[in-house]
């Protein structure tokens, strides 16, 4: 009886250590793994590999013909997780979306990267999600589109006030 205790005991301590050990190392895990946007577009917990960043890059062509860049790399946790939330509780547009209106050339365009751990120090892009700053809706690499709610919006806004934008060299 002791000796399956025992082993009982030791299983339910692995256990809580491979638990441990994954929430240490991967944004996501087997239990918390979103089902939405996220899971369609990525192949497993392991490719949000920590640490998960947010790069952004804002083209500015309301002042001129030549655009401004800046960009931006935001790795707050809680932020990415907040972003990540968003993108992946995203209801897809069935309407037909016009092109040129999201590559409107007047106005602020942004694109922001999802960005995994896929080495030590390299990057692996997960995401690429497109939109314009008076635009409702925004879509990702695979030309899909969704609405962008203004609640999405005004986390993305509140992102970007926690890091400040550097010029394009």
């Amino acid at each position: 009886m002791k000796k399956w205790l025992i082993a009982i005991g030791g299983l339910i301590v692995l256990a809580v250590g491979v638990v441990i050990w994954m929430n240490q190392n991967y944004f996501y895990t087997p239990f918390s793994y979103p089902d939405g946007v996220v899971a369609e577009h990525t192949y497993s917990f392991k490719d949000f590999k920590k640490p998960v960043s947010i790069y952004v890059e804002k083209r500015d062509f309301s002042s001129s013909d030549t655009p401004y860049l800046y960009s931006k790399r935001m790795t707050d946790e809680e932020v990415v997780g907040e972003l990540l939330g968003h993108l992946d509780r995203a209801k897809e547009v069935e309407d037909l979306i016009d092109p040129d209106a999201v590559y409107d050339e007047s106005s602020i365009q942004y694109r922001v990267f999802v960005l995994g751990n896929l080495y030590e120090g390299r990057d692996r892009q997960l995401f690429v999600m497109h939109y314009g700053e008076d635009q409702d809706s925004f879509h990702i690499e695979t030309n899909r589109y969704f609405e962008l709610t203004p609640e999405f919006k005004n986390s993305l806004q509140e992102a970007y006030q926690t890091v400040e934008w550097n010029p394009w060299p």
